[in-house]
């Protein structure tokens, strides 16, 4: 009877210690070399997807590769390979739902939930899921069951501490698994569905399906590291060394492993460096063979073009007997330049003929040189290019072109600026634009040329219609009940432009007034001389003259009381002579004839004058007899 009760009790014992100490490993057989791997499914790729380990399907196309590239062999269809790695996947998937559950689970996972060596049963059928971040901790193996499709949210990552490591955990799936962009997912998954990485999403592990398909896009997929056993009494120290993106030395989604690091081995104590190694194409590294209780630390070498999230040695990290810390990682983010140009000019107010100068500046904030660089310089038309006048930095070229000129740059170092200036005449008046493009950026800096108006004239200025409410000014004041794009203008003053939800940039008529002035009239005077006679004969060379006028102005003339344009007898404006003499073999008409003179400005502001030319009568008056007295006084004959 005392032997039935103890063996009773030891059962209970038994029975009564943690089922973390009793979780093992499943036998993957064949499929253990495998990173990817379907028993009944397509397989395909996207992208330039890299993946460790063998892959293949046992049923189903293989699509995808290149571009993706694989290191190790690719079993397809009809191979034994392939056939023995379906039936161990199969065998696997029954084993994995042998143990007894250590610990029911939500199906919602992640968000910082710290899980220890163990059995983890998810027991009812609700979709599960992973999202931020999900802690496995602790040496040992992990048997996560999820009874449903299972869905890895973007950016979620799976950090293994304190002597876990991906070769011990697994996820067996009753369900589809995806896996979303940028993950970062550590461990083995067994699943009757299929197996999708979404984009950028990193495996360290496998993803073996029983009987449905594999999909990737641009992945990184490597087999799990075979360094978790350890002996009693050695110690060892590994690692990853990945692309930091958003440079906090923490890998989050997103980060992908960066190969071809050497990490270097440090005793803490005396810093005398005791053994190097470069990391796998997956960032992987490892020292083992250590000696527990010695406080040890390793320094990175950044690969060109990089540099390290936490420069310098990691902190000094003393190991127990038989205990592995695969955890010391380093980040390391790409070196690039960061180019911003700007653009001034020395006169935001200018007459026609003035000379505008501009300088552009080019700037690299970032941390790497910029190399072949090209600025584009674009000018409105009515701007001419001062020959000779650009001044380059050396190391560049500018290249003057209409509209359209370049700077090219061989190379600007991180932290440097360099300027060029160049000039340009104004030829017109209105809004003069300057604009510079680096890329897919923009800057614009403009020169107001102020326009004449002449009296009884109308300008109508208008900008893009669609944008937010508008809001005109002269001289600084509202315009009231001009709310459109458009707004007519009949007197002198500043006239500018306010427009909502428009950004930072620089609208029309917002940096530089759109600026009126009244111009003056010319003022001279028009007269004809009639024809002349020789004998009895008119000749035909009237004459039209002008006098009291500016000679910078231009006239026209027309027959009639007004101005004819389309039937100017003088032709386009012309200057007018020096004499004034604008005609000089006007036809003698037979009653009086009106012609019309138009005397024009620069601006185009005119008076027009209407003057009468008479006719000529050459043919004498009719003999006419006169009588007269003769009569003698003194000797001195006088004729009345």
């Amino acid at each position: 009877m005392k032997k039935v009760l103890l063996s009773r009790l030891l059962c209970a014992l038994v029975l009564a210690l943690p089922m973390a100490s009793l979780a093992q490993a499943p036998n993957l057989g064949t499929a253990a070399t495998f990173a990817l791997f379907t028993g009944n499914g397509a397989f395909s790729n996207t992208g330039a997807t890299t993946i460790t380990g063998d892959v293949g399907t046992n049923v189903g196309a293989f699509t995808g590769f290149p571009p993706g590239t694989v290191t190790g062999q690719i079993r397809l269809p009809g191979s034994t390979q392939a056939s023995q790695a379906a039936t161990d996947v199969t065998a696997a998937y029954t084993a994995l739902n042998s143990p007894l559950c250590d610990v029911s689970i939500s199906p919602t996972l992640g968000n910082g939930q710290v899980f220890t060596p163990g059995v983890y049963c998810q027991n009812t059928a609700a979709a599960s899921s992973l999202t931020g971040t999900l802690v496995l901790s602790g040496a040992g193996v992990f048997i996560i069951r999820l009874n449903s499709a299972f869905t890895v949210a973007a950016g979620a990552v799976i950090t293994l501490t304190n002597g876990a490591c991906a070769d011990n955990v697994f996820f067996r799936v009753n369900g589809a698994v995806d896996v979303g962009a940028g993950a970062v997912f550590k461990g083995t998954i067994v699943a009757d569905g299929a197996i999708s990485l979404g984009a950028g999403a990193t495996l360290e592990g496998r993803g073996l399906s029983v009987g449905s398909a594999i999909s990737l896009n641009t992945n990184t997929v490597t087999l799990p590291s075979a360094s978790c056993t350890t002996t009693t009494g050695a110690v060892s120290l590994s690692g990853t060394t990945y692309t930091d993106l958003n440079k906090n030395n923490t890998r989050d989604g997103g980060d992908t492993p960066l190969g071809g690091i050497t990490a270097t081995l440090i005793d803490a104590t005396t810093s005398l460096t005791l053994a190097t190694a470069v990391t796998s194409g997956a960032g992987l590294y490892s020292f083992t063979g250590l000696t527990s209780g010695k406080p040890y630390s390793v320094s990175f070498t950044p690969p060109a073009g990089y540099s390290a999230s936490s420069p310098g040695v990691t902190g000094p990290v003393t190991l127990t007997a038989g205990a592995n810390n695969p955890g010391v990682d380093a980040g390391f983010y790409v070196l690039a330049p960061a180019l911003s140009v700007d653009l001034r000019v020395n006169k935001s107010l200018a007459r026609p003929g003035d000379v505008l100068t501009y300088t552009l500046v080019l700037t690299n904030t970032g941390n790497a040189p910029a190399t072949n660089v090209v600025v584009r310089d674009s000018l409105s038309a009515g701007l001419v290019y001062v020959a000779g006048s650009a001044t380059a930095p050396p190391g560049t070229t500018f290249t003057q072109g209409t509209p359209i000129s370049s700077l090219s740059v061989t190379s600007l170092g991180a932290g440097q600026s360099l300027s060029l200036t160049f000039q340009v005449t104004v030829g017109g008046s209105g809004i003069f634009y300057n604009t510079v493009l680096l890329g897919a950026d923009e800057v614009r800096v403009c020169t107001t040329v102020p326009i004449k108006l002449c009296p009884g004239d109308e300008y109508v200025i208008s900008v893009a219609a669609g944008r937010g409410g508008y809001r005109w000014y002269k001289d600084g004041v509202l315009v009231t009940g001009q709310t459109s794009n458009s707004l007519v203008v009949n007197s002198p003053g500043s006239y500018s432009l306010g427009i909502d939800n428009i950004g930072s940039g620089c609208p029309d008529f917002s940096c530089c007034p759109f600026i009126v002035e009244a111009d003056v009239l010319p003022v001279y005077q028009a007269a004809t001389i009639a024809a002349t006679c020789t004998g009895t004969t008119v000749q035909q060379n009237g004459q039209l003259v002008l006098t009291g006028f500016d000679p910078t102005h231009t006239y026209q003339y027309s027959l009639g009381s007004s101005f004819d344009p389309l039937n100017s007898l003088s032709g386009p404006p012309q200057g007018i002579p020096a004499n004034g003499l604008i005609a000089s073999s006007l036809p003698n008409p037979l009653a009086a004839q009106l012609y019309t003179v138009r005397v024009i400005n620069a601006n185009g502001c005119y008076t027009d004058i209407t003057v009468s030319l008479l006719p000529t009568t050459c043919v004498c008056p009719p003999n006419i007899c006169v009588p007269f007295t003769l009569r003698r006084t003194k000797g001195v004959a006088v004729t009345r």
